[in-house]
C-alpha cells in the first residue's frame, strides 16, 4: 500500500502521536496490540491523512499497532512504552 504511517516519539513513556497518510482510504481502524494478542486500543478513524494523540498509560513493553480498511490490511509499526 502506498503512503506514509508513523509514530513518534518511539519509545516513549507517556503520550505518542500516530501520523498517517494513506490515500485513497477514508474509513480506517487502528488497532493496538500487546505482544500476546490482547487488543488494548481499537479506534476508529476517518480521512486519508491525520495525526492522532495516543494515550499509552499501558504497561511497559512492545506493542503492535495496525490500520486496516474494512478487512484490509493497510500498515503496521512497533510501539516501545518505557
Amino acid at each position: 500500500v502506498a503512503g506514509t504511517f508513523g509514530i513518534s516519539p518511539n519509545p516513549t513513556n507517556g503520550n505518542a502521536t500516530l501520523r498517517y497518510d494513506l490515500p485513497g482510504y477514508e474509513q480506517l481502524t487502528l488497532t493496538v496490540s500487546d505482544l500476546a494478542g490482547r487488543t488494548v486500543l481499537t479506534k476508529e478513524l476517518s480521512g486519508s491523512a491525520q495525526s492522532v494523540s495516543l494515550e499509552t498509560n499501558w504497561q511497559p513493553g512492545i506493542y503492535i499497532v495496525q490500520i486496516f480498511s474494512g478487512d484490509r490490511f493497510l500498515a503496521l509499526e512497533k510501539l516501545v512504552v518505557k
